[in-house]
């Protein structure tokens, strides 16, 4: 049974992340490890990880796809376009 959305209701959520990357050129391969905090909605499990790959097509400009999982069901895939203001690499 789903709950219905309610504008009342708090769906903010606050969330501890450490992790690490793996650069390899113009590739950066990334895993972390998630904790909720904070969240006054119930979760069906504190605990999610992430794992990404970013590619730097030119110094400032990377497109990058990620997945937010809780243990072994995606949550949520990501598919960015991005601009860096710093150089990404030599």
């Amino acid at each position: 049974m789903e709950e219905e959305l309610s504008s009342e209701k708090d769906y903010q959520r606050k969330a501890v992340l450490v992790g690490n990357e793996l650069l390899t050129g113009r590739f950066t391969f990334g895993q972390k490890l998630g904790v909720y905090v904070y969240g006054p909605t119930n979760f069906k499990d504190p605990v999610y990880q992430r794992y990404g790959s970013n590619y730097h097509i030119t110094n400032t400009l990377f497109a990058d796809i990620h997945l937010k999982t809780h243990r072994h069901v995606t949550d949520l895939t990501e598919a960015r376009l991005g601009w860096s203001f710093f150089r990404a690499y030599n």
